[in-house]
């Protein structure tokens, strides 16, 4: 049962009585690790991010690296009886209808056979790294992210599909941020690496990795037009 107490809401800012949400996602872990981190999060933002999470730590388990963690191994067995659970009959038919065939090469562009890949909603994976970077925005900066302030957030493989000059302003952001200490939830469950800007306390970057192989950027910037994609 979720602690409760009263307060403001790490991600919304409602003030009122708070459960507490775990950062990254407790269903990420096999056990939940002693150094988990905890934000305060009102009812509705913590219960209406379980599907989104159970979305994302299927896809990870799933992804041949990612999966061979041993927190990964651990839930994997977890991760199948779920998919075969009746009640979630909808989830279990969407994953199978994104699993695909890709072909297989070498450097030198000869057709080995073929690897089973999946079309991932992108959207849904950024949604759970928004969150992650709003909790250890709190926990690093002592205060909830400002209303004026939007976090975008950048999949390695949705970056893979952009183009030359996007990809060079990524870089420009990324770079100095994995100069920084990294920081390491659960045994590198979750991997991360931030820095704030000087001239703006609440403008930040940030570099996630997950089970030690699938990586995501992240920006906290005014809630201004900006695209990356």
């Amino acid at each position: 049962m979720p602690k409760k107490r009263t307060g403001e809401c790490a991600y919304c800012g409602i003030v009122g009585k708070l459960t507490v949400d775990h950062i990254p996602p407790e269903c990420l872990f096999n056990q939940r690790p002693v150094d988990i981190v905890e934000v305060p999060s009102c009812w509705q933002c913590n219960n209406k991010a379980s599907r989104d999470d159970e979305y994302f730590k299927t896809m990870m388990v799933l992804k041949d690296k990612a999966g061979s963690h041993p927190e990964a191994a651990a839930i994997r067995d977890s991760v199948f009886r779920g998919l075969n659970n009746p009640r979630k009959i909808g989830f279990a038919r969407a994953v199978v209808r994104s699993i695909r065939k890709v072909p297989v090469r070498t450097a030198g562009g000869l057709h080995v056979g073929s690897a089973t890949a999946f079309d991932l909603d992108l959207a849904r994976l950024d949604r759970v790294v928004e969150r992650v970077t709003k909790g250890l925005f709190w926990r690093h900066r002592g205060h909830r992210l400002p209303v004026e302030f939007a976090v975008r957030s950048y999949s390695e493989e949705g970056l893979r599909e952009v183009d030359s000059k996007t990809m060079d302003s990524v870089r420009i952001v990324v770079e100095p941020v994995l100069r920084q200490p990294v920081n390491s939830v659960g045994d590198g469950v979750l991997n991360y690496w931030f820095a704030f800007a000087t001239d703006e306390p609440d403008a930040s970057a940030w570099v996630f990795e997950f089970y030690k192989d699938v990586r995501f950027a992240a920006l906290t910037v005014r809630d201004a037009p900006f695209s990356m994609r």
